[in-house]
């Protein structure tokens, strides 16, 4: 996981310790496995970024999906974990 703190100047640096953000406009995950890679980041406002690999045939890059409470986050998550994992991987969690 990392943190991006809007406190600092640009260009934002990605912290991997929470106790080093004073102001965290966003989190960050990347999961790894199964052949296929997922990172997304939940911004403050509700913005989802998210960029995956699933295979040759299906990877790509979504910008400004909306998640505009923890279940809808929640929601976007399971739906890009089956995207790329597969649906066994979105029940095991």
């Amino acid at each position: 996981m990392t943190w991006r703190d809007k406190a600092r100047e640009q260009p934002h640096r990605l912290e991997p310790d929470r106790t080093a953000v004073v102001d965290a406009d966003s989190i960050g995950v990347v999961l790894t496995g199964l052949g296929g890679e997922l990172a997304v980041v939940l911004f403050r406002d509700g913005r989802t970024d998210i960029d995956y690999f699933a295979g040759i045939d299906d990877s790509g890059t979504e910008s400004a999906v909306t998640a505009g409470s923890a279940a809808a986050f929640g929601d976007v998550l399971d739906s890009y974990t089956t995207r790329v994992f597969g649906p066994t991987a979105s029940a095991a969690a």
